[in-house]
């Protein structure tokens, strides 16, 4: 019902082709395909609400898209040392969300598995701080029964 209601829509500018040290095959001074995209959350599919704009980097040589913290005006003056800065993986949503979710479900007794899994394997392929999260929901979700189990005991063995 509520895709009904909400939508999106969105375009991409071209931008200027530049030099940078990709995060994701790790190759220095490659080129590079720069787009910003102009994304609206529209309501009943036609009535803009709210602009999302984002900066794009895409690697010609493992062409896997960066997101660039910064104006494309500043993505086009910048040299491959000082963009890296700027320059952040692409995370996708769905990555975000299995990851944020195996955390959060991970007193529910195996329910927040399937996305701590899901989230996982995402994970590893990002690196940084969305593997350590993912990591961390899917050991809590492996381990939340048996801790629960201990937890019982301890306090049935106090307030006895």
């Amino acid at each position: 019902m509520i895709h009904l209601f909400l939508g999106t829509k969105h375009t991409d500018f071209p931008g200027p082709d530049i030099i940078v040290n990709c995060l994701w095959c790790e190759k220095q001074q490659v080129s590079a395909h720069t787009r910003k995209r102009v994304e609206w959350l529209t309501m009943f599919r036609f009535l803009p609400i709210f602009p999302f704009r984002t900066v794009f980097v895409q690697c010609d040589s493992c062409h896997q898209d960066m997101i660039a913290n910064c104006s494309m005006e500043e993505v086009a003056r910048s040299n491959p040392l000082t963009l890296k800065y700027h320059l952040v993986k692409h995370v996708s949503f769905i990555a975000k969300a299995c990851i944020v979710l195996g955390l959060l479900l991970c007193w529910a007794v195996y329910i927040g598995l399937v996305p701590a899994i899901i989230g996982y394997v995402y994970g590893r392929k990002y690196g940084g701080s969305m593997k350590k999260y993912a990591l961390w929901g899917l050991i809590l979700n492996i381990f939340s029964l048996p801790i629960f189990v201990l937890l019982a005991m301890l306090i049935q063995l106090i307030f006895k």
